[in-house]
């Protein structure tokens, strides 16, 4: 199963595609309604999705999850060998039942799959084959790290992942807005703080929790327990807990709305 075809070339789907081209071991097709991109992409460029469908192995479906209705799913159906959906709120039983396959993957990437540094879910329906699963897993790795899961825990992965990136980056504009609040320009600010961030990183990859390793940072009466106290007596904690509750709470309603 090599033949790949992508539908969708927004951020994730042109992501993905990029992946894959870097790696030349795909023959890869890609349709978007959008002339520029398929300019852009033109050397994998189909006329339709129709035509897509017919000569891929394996169907990538990157668009909006409220693009996927009945019909687009039955003019993409005949063709393939499996189907990989990385559209939140839609799932499995659903493409399975408008499909009519039973090689079925769900994706959760992140953006960063760009930069071949995803953190990407994988879910798979029952009754999918062993090469179709090579093949997916394989897909996925092309752009970062692959987490196989249950399909019930897509929509937390969603929360801490695909769409936590977002908050991380928000944390660190605000780090480097506080930088510039005392003293430095913004541009020194954020190399700063994206270079202490992956300080931070490497001390977890010892093994370590954040709970055990902040006290260590934390002398006593010192800076960093003064800005930390801060951190709690504005709900710091607090926010990113709920912030994380409210995404996992919208991508449910999302497959909610779809079931009906």
């Amino acid at each position: 199963m090599n033949r790949i075809g992508i539908i969708g070339l927004g951020n994730m789907g042109s992501a993905i595609l990029k992946a894959l081209k870097d790696e030349k071991k795909w023959i890869l097709s890609a349709y978007d309604e959008n002339k520029d991109q398929m300019a852009f992409w033109k050397d994998e460029a189909k006329e339709s999705i129709e035509d897509l469908a017919k000569d891929s192995d394996v169907v990538i479906i990157a668009v909006k999850p409220d693009v996927i209705t009945p019909s687009f799913l039955e003019s993409i159906k005949s063709g393939p060998k499996g189907f990989v959906s990385i559209a939140a709120g839609v799932e499995i039983p659903y493409l399975e039942k408008h499909l009519s396959s039973k090689n079925i993957s769900r994706f959760m990437p992140n953006i960063a799959a760009r930069m071949k540094k995803a953190a990407t879910a994988i879910s798979f329906s029952k009754e999918a084959e062993d090469e179709f699963k090579s093949t997916a897993t394989g897909i996925a790795r092309s752009f970062g790290d692959v987490f196989p899961i249950k399909e019930e825990k897509m929509n937390a992965f969603t929360a801490i992942s695909g769409s936590f990136i977002a908050y991380a980056l928000l944390f660190l504009d605000a780090s480097a807005y506080g930088g510039v609040k005392v003293g430095m320009s913004y541009k020194d600010a954020l190399s700063i703080v994206k270079s202490t961030t992956e300080s931070a990183l490497s001390l977890l990859s010892e093994g370590g929790t954040p709970g055990a390793i902040i006290p260590q940072v934390c002398s006593a009466g010192g800076t960093t327990v003064e800005g930390i106290t801060k951190l709690y007596e504005t709900g710091f904690q607090d926010s990113i807990v709920k912030a994380i509750d409210s995404t996992y709470q919208k991508a449910r309603k999302m497959e909610e709305e779809k079931r009906k």
